[in-house]
């Protein structure tokens, strides 16, 4: 998963775990801004990295989890590209 990450592979396991929960703790509403939160900070924590560190598949487990909580798919996508985006640099 973090191959080129500057991160150790527990530490980055236990902040993605530690996201997915907190999307899966808002099922009524607010997991689409839980999704963005969740991809701004852990793509925060890897500017410094020379990567790659994973941050697609990463993105895609946010994704998975929204959507499992009936957050709609496009929507989902869109709070994490865009949570990514606003660290990285580019938004949808």
């Amino acid at each position: 998963m973090a191959t080129g990450c500057r991160h150790t592979e527990r530490y980055v396991t236990t902040g993605l775990e530690r996201g997915l929960a907190r999307i899966k703790d808002q099922p009524d509403k607010g997991a689409g801004t839980a999704a963005y939160g969740v991809a701004r900070f852990l793509a925060g924590q890897h500017t410094q990295c020379p990567g790659p560190c994973g941050l697609d598949a990463m993105g895609e487990q946010i994704i998975a989890e929204a959507v499992a909580v009936n957050v709609p798919e496009p929507y989902a996508r869109r709070a994490v590209a865009n949570g990514m985006g606003a660290v990285l640099g580019a938004t949808t």
